[in-house]
C-alpha cells in the first residue's frame, strides 16, 4: 500500500473515497487531500517524495549505486565516498548531518562537492549523516543513511598533539601564583 500511495496518492484516495457512503466521500477527499497529498514530503527524510521503482531514466536522472561511509574520531567526521565504477561523468555529492534521525532540527548541509573524501572537524558531536548525489545540482538522489545510530566525533585526545620539541612546548603548563588568597594573580605558563 506505501508504494502505492507513493506512486500516485491522489488514485489512492479516490480510490478508497469510493467506497464511502455518498455524503463522506467529499470529506474524505479534503481531508486527505491536505494530510496526505500536501504533507508527504514533509514526513519523508529530506523532503524526498520516494517514488516506486526508483528514479526515472533519462537524461537528468541522478547516478545511481554511489556508496559512502562515514566514522568518527579525533574531533571529526571522516567520510569516504566510492562513485559507481567506470562512472565517467562529474557527480556532486551533498553531505549534510544533525542530532535527530529525521533531521527536521539543527541540519548542517555542505555545499556540493565532486571529492570523495570528507573531513569535517566536529568535536564532541554526535550525529546521524546521510549523503545525495547530483550529475547536475538540480536532480538529486534519494538521501542515503550513513547508519541507523549516530556517528560520534569524540574530542581530541593528548596523544594526538605531536611532541613539542620543535617550539619547546607540551602539553603541560604551569600554574603559579606570588601570594595567596582571594584577588591574586595567577601566571599560567
Amino acid at each position: 500500500m506505501s508504494q502505492t500511495l507513493q506512486a500516485n496518492p491522489k488514485a489512492l484516495v479516490e480510490s478508497i473515497a469510493r467506497h464511502l457512503p455518498p455524503g463522506a466521500q467529499e470529506d474524505f477527499r479534503n481531508l486527505l487531500n491536505e494530510v496526505v497529498i500536501k504533507n508527504l514530503t514533509v514526513l519523508t527524510p529530506g523532503g524526498n517524495l520516494l517514488q516506486a521503482g526508483g528514479a526515472k531514466a533519462g537524461a537528468s536522472a541522478p547516478p545511481m549505486g554511489v556508496m559512502h561511509t562515514v566514522s568518527g574520531g579525533q574531533a571529526a567526521l571522516n567520510v569516504g565516498i566510492q562513485n559507481p565504477p567506470g562512472e565517467q561523468r562529474t557527480i556532486y555529492h551533498e553531505f549534510s548531518y544533525g542530532p535527530l534521525a529525521s533531521f527536521s532540527k539543527d541540519v548542517t548541509t555542505l555545499p556540493p562537492t565532486t571529492n570523495t573524501a570528507i573531513n569535517i572537524p566536529a568535536p564532541g558531536v554526535n550525529a546521524f549523516c546521510r549523503m545525495r548525489s547530483s550529475y547536475d545540482k538540480k536532480s538529486w538522489s534519494n538521501y542515503q543513511l550513513s547508519a541507523t545510530k549516530p556517528v560520534s566525533a569524540g574530542y581530541v585526545d593528548s596523544g594526538s598533539i605531536g611532541a613539542g620539541s620543535t617550539f619547546n612546548q607540551t602539553n603541560y603548563a604551569v600554574v603559579s601564583s606570588p601570594a595567596s588568597g582571594s584577588g591574586q594573580e595567577i601566571t599560567i605558563s
